[in-house]
Order: C-alpha cells, then sequence, then structure tokens
C-alpha cells in the first residue's frame, strides 16, 4: 500500500522529532557524565582538607586571601601564611605556564620540580614559600595544602629484567608483589618459549633472573608472559587476535603450559598484558574465560594489565565485572592493572572516581612522572608501579 504524500511527511517529521529527543538525551547524559567527572583539584577538595583554604597570600610584600594575587613574570614567587602552625606533606599547585617551582619552610627545601602535586616529608610551618622559576608571565591557578595520611596497601611493581640489578632489597622491602617481566612468551598453540637474549640461551637468562629477584625480596614473585606476534608460520601483527586463539581457543592448553612453568621455578602467579590493543568487551570475556581455566589448573594468583580508557566506560566495567564474576562465584582474575596512556594527574583523578567491584590499580610510570602514585594513594585508592626503580622506590617512600 503506497502511503500518501501528507502522511509520509508526517511520520518523516515525527521520526526528526523522536531522533532529535533522543539526541538530546544522549548529549544531557554525556554532559551530566562530564560534571560528574572531579578535577584534580575537586578529588583533592572532596578527599582531604586543604590547608591553604584560610591562609592569605604574600606576593612581594603586598598580602591578599585571593589566589589571583599570586602573579609575575620572570623568576619570583610567593608565600602562603597560614593563622597558625600547619602539619602538611603535599602541595598541589598548578600554573598557567611553563615554570618550575621550589617548596621551602623553616629554611628546608620541600620540593624542586615541576608544579603540580608535591609528596614531600612531613613540616611544621607558619609559612610556605613559593619560588617560581619561568621566562615569560606567569600566574598560580591552583593552590592546595595538605597532609596526607600514611598509604594503606602496598604497591605491586613491575620490574623489567634488565633492571634487577639496579635494584636493592631496600627499594623492594615494602611492595607486596613483584611482576618480572623478562622474556616469556606464548603461542598460538599454546606453548611456552623463551625468547633468547643477547645470545644467551632464553630458559637460562629467565632462571638467573628469577634467581637475582629472590635474592633481593620476598614479596610473591608474578611471572609476566607475552603473546608471540610470530607463530612459526605466518607474520600477525594483531596481538589482540592472537591473544584470543591462545587464551580462548586453545586456552586449556596454553592455561596448562603457563601453570607448569610458574610451578618449575617456584613463583607464586602469572601476570598477562593487553595494554597493546584498545579495551573491549571481548576481552573481558576472553580473559574471564582464561581465568577459569587457569583455576581449574593453578591455585596460584592471576593478574592482567589493561587500558584505562576502555574499562572506565561504565558498561564495559559492568561487562567486565559480569563476566569476571560469572556465576556468583570467586573471581576470575586476582588483580587488574589499568594503564594510561598519558600518565597524566587527570588520568589519576579519573581513576580515583571509578568504581569497582575487582581489585584494580591504575599503573605509573617510573620513567616518567611518579606523582600520580602519590595522589592515588592519598585518595585511598591503590596503583602498580611498572618499569620500577630508584625513582619508584622513592615514590614509595614519600607515601609511607
Amino acid at each position: 500500500m503506497r502511503l500518501t504524500s501528507t502522511r509520509a511527511q508526517c511520520i518523516i517529521l515525527l521520526m526528526k522529532k523522536k531522533l532529535t529527543a533522543v539526541l538530546i538525551c544522549l548529549v544531557l547524559a554525556l554532559l551530566a557524565t562530564a560534571a560528574c567527572t572531579l578535577s584534580p583539584a575537586g578529588v583533592l577538595k572532596s578527599t582531604m582538607d586543604n590547608i591553604a583554604a584560610n591562609a592569605t597570600f604574600d606576593n612581594g610584600g603586598s598580602t591578599s586571601d585571593k589566589l589571583s594575587s599570586c602573579k609575575g613574570e620572570g623568576n619570583g614567587g610567593f608565600s602562603l601564611i597560614f593563622d597558625e602552625e600547619k602539619t602538611f606533606n603535599r602541595a598541589f599547585i598548578t600554573l598557567d605556564a611553563e615554570a618550575e617551582i621550589t617548596l621551602s619552610a623553616n629554611g628546608e627545601t620541600l620540593y624542586s620540580g615541576k608544579p603540580g602535586y608535591m609528596a614531600f616529608s612531613s613540616v611544621t610551618a607558619k609559612r610556605l614559600d613559593v619560588s617560581v622559576r619561568c621566562e615569560g608571565k606567569w600566574a598560580a591557578s591552583d593552590c592546595g595544602i595538605y597532609n596526607a595520611p600514611k598509604a594503606k596497601n602496598a604497591p605491586v611493581v613491575s620490574v623489567n629484567a634488565e633492571d634487577i640489578a639496579t635494584l636493592s632489597a631496600e627499594d623492594l622491602k615494602d611492595v607486596s608483589a613483584v611482576i618480572l617481566r623478562a622474556n616469556v612468551l606464548y603461542d598460538t598453540d599454546g606453548a611456552v618459549h623463551f625468547a633468547d637474549v643477547n645470545g644467551r640461551d632464553g630458559s637460562e637468562y629467565f632462571s638467573k633472573c628469577v634467581s637475582a629477584l629472590k635474592s633481593i625480596t620476598s614479596a610473591p614473585i608474578y611471572m609476566q608472559a607475552d603473546v608471540m606476534y610470530t607463530d612459526g608460520k605466518d607474520e600477525v601483527a594483531n596481538g589482540a587476535h592472537l591473544r584470543y586463539t591462545a587464551l580462548r581457543t586453545n586456552g586449556y592448553t596454553t592455561a596448562r603450559n603457563l601453570t607448569n612453568t610458574v610451578n618449575s621455578y617456584g613463583l607464586q602467579g602469572l601476570h598477562l598484558d593487553f595494554s597493546d590493543s584498545e579495551t573491549e568487551g571481548t576481552t573481558f570475556y576472553y580473559l574471564g574465560d582464561f581465568g577459569r581455566m587457569w583455576k581449574s589448573f593453578s591455585g596460584k594468583k592471576l593478574s592482567a594489565t589493561m587500558r584505562f580508557e576502555g574499562a572506565e566506560r561504565s558498561e564495559k566495567l559492568e561487562a567486565l565485572v559480569a563476566e569476571l564474576f560469572r556465576d556468583g562465584g570467586a573471581a576470575a582474575i586476582d588483580e587488574l592493572i589499568l594503564t594510561s596512556e598519558n600518565g597524566e594527574l587527570s588520568d589519576a583523578a579519573k581513576f580515583v572516581q571509578l568504581e569497582s567491584k575487582l581489585p584494580v590499580m591504575l599503573a605509573v610510570d617510573c620513567d616518567k612522572d611518579t606523582s600520580p602514585y602519590a595522589f592515588v594513594c592519598d585518595c585511598g585508592k591503590r596503583a602498580a608501579l611498572v618499569n620500577f626503580n630508584k625513582a619508584g622506590a622513592d615514590a614509595i617512600k614519600t607515601v609511607k
């Protein structure tokens, strides 16, 4: 039956109105989500008392209760004057220009470097001096001073095999577990391989790495295993596809062989890294399936790394939780580490607002800025220190 021109126009108009209503709802939902996501300053404000809330600012002789008075050009600075002596160990100060700052109190330097979230040993003072080094104009945009509590949880750290020799027992004494990232690979058929390193036999190299690590820590050690990017037949660059074949299609074989490897070296768990590809629903499903296969062979821990940018979406996190807690049983994975593409403080702020039934941790790269580690710990969440080194060891000391 043909529609009359008028009737067709009415139907089209009605459909346009419905589509417009749907789009408006979507936009409002996005705006509501954005409004609920707090900035680093907002997260800190909701988590700890800002000692600087009632401070006055001294900017070269003139005092004001306005942060906007703290500005200048070239090298300069300002001071925070409290109404009485205060004890503090954190500062969140940002400027609207590229600069470096130095914090000092009672004639002692507390911090020197880039502005942002700064952790240092506790100090009691009535005044905090902020020196600014800048080539142009600058102005303070955020300022918070806090007395953070000690961290409740020790971090998981990921150590590259080549860095073990640079670490000491002191560096690893306050960690909850160590992920050893060496040369262990699994292929699509489920076989486990040890890649040769600088012409050295791969299994011998791995054995020496394990022995060296055990000599400086009593913490549980997890073996990281990575997928082979060639199966010996065809070169395939898609890691997600290869992992699906190894962990889902041939999951039982892979789980059994990895269990045997972990046991033969006296290790306490297995770690899988999925961070080189997008975190998608299919990743959750085959990880959940593999986790149950792993548990059927091994009583050891299983942890994994994924991208935070995918897992943070509520619908995907719900899918992950539903899959990993399938049938109301225990989680198929013991710990989940979420990596951030930028590793910035804004990512840490998003992470601490993430609600999850899973034991999730934010990955903080020790080769970059480690301040997100203190930020996450101070907000009562957990973080994992990857590419662990002396800078990571120092970061742990600041939150003890």
